[in-house]
């Protein structure tokens, strides 16, 4: 069963690697050409930071589409998230939650993994043919040798993201208008204890693939329920973390929890 689902790790990975230019993209498209309209990202001035910072979410996020060039594109992406979450969100507040930096942190490790996993086979990278040797080459050979401890990173930090919620919902720490006051019995609360005790397992490395596996599922069931009926558009209906957490968490249903995880630990002690 292993063996099956890690022989179609490469093509999990061009899907998370659209799905993340996809989601990527609308900020850029938002912010330049004015679609879908966002009036928060309408007024912003091409020369400012977040303008700057719009202009690599239109470009690298269409390259990440299209699967060219991909691991400096992506590279370059985590880079501007990094930078977004310490300049725009963590000044507010310490707490993701709080700080509204969640998205932004998925965002960030996301690319950062893909920037040493590449694009996969379905991409223009896998067609096009460059001679060996070159700057680019090295580049992305330099950056592929730390996958393995990438997609541990990419994993723990998900996983943590997830956890954050149920100790919000269930928890009630910190307390998040709107997370705080969500009954235990409901479908929020119950959302709330997959997260909490799944996203655990998550960030350990533990039962990785099942809880990847329920997890998408979860956040998969969650756009549809929660925010699809407000709008097609992610950035419009509030949706594009649940749609990074849910190819996020089906990518480690294939790929596993990476060396750093007590699944590694535990496979070296048997």
């Amino acid at each position: 069963m292993i063996e099956t689902l890690t022989a179609w790790k490469p093509r999990a990975l061009s899907v998370l690697r659209i799905a993340a230019g996809l989601m990527i993209i609308e900020h850029g498209m938002a912010k330049y050409l004015g679609f879908p309209v966002v009036p928060a990202l309408a007024k912003v001035q091409a020369l400012s930071m977040p303008g700057i910072g719009g202009m690599f979410e239109l470009v690298c996020g269409a390259l990440l589409i299209l699967g060219l060039f991909t691991q400096p594109a992506a590279f370059l992406l985590a880079g501007e998230m990094a930078v977004a979450y310490f300049t725009a969100h963590a000044p507010r507040s310490f707490y993701p939650l709080l700080n509204g930096g969640t998205l932004a942190i998925c965002y960030c490790f996301a690319f950062l993994y893909l920037a040493t996993a590449g694009g996969g086979p379905w991409s223009l990278d896998a067609v096009i043919k460059r001679s060996q040797g070159s700057a680019l080459d090295k580049f992305n050979a330099m950056l592929a040798r730390f996958e393995p401890q990438a997609l541990s990173l990419f994993r723990f930090v998900t996983g943590l993201l997830f956890f954050q919620f149920g100790v919000a919902k269930l928890l009630k720490f910190p307390i998040v208008p709107g997370l705080s006051d969500i009954e235990l019995l409901s479908l929020f609360g119950i959302a709330g204890i997959f997260e909490l005790f799944v996203g655990g397992l998550l960030m350990l490395g533990l039962l990785s693939r099942l809880a990847g596996f329920i997890l998408s599922g979860e956040m998969a069931f969650a756009y549809f329920i929660e925010h699809f009926p407000k709008n097609f558009i992610p950035i419009l209906n509030g949706g594009s973390i649940a749609i990074m957490f849910c190819f996020s968490c089906l990518y480690f249903l294939f790929a596993g929890g990476g060396p750093w995880s007590l699944d590694a630990l535990m496979r070296k002690q048997s």
